[in-house]
């Protein structure tokens, strides 16, 4: 899925717009670090059984 997702991705990237295409993978990648930061308590929590 991550080569798939990764060849769509590069038929966005032009020199010309270089700063916005990094910017916007980069404001996502940090948005899903972030979300996935806040459910790893409640998520390992879960895992383990214990309510």
């Amino acid at each position: 899925m991550g080569t798939a997702l990764s060849g769509t991705l590069a038929g966005y990237y032009s020199p010309d717009r270089e700063t916005v295409y990094f910017g916007v993978l980069g404001g996502i990648a940090i948005v899903l670090g972030l979300a996935l930061a806040t459910a790893a308590k409640p998520i390992c929590r879960l895992m383990s059984g214990i309510r």
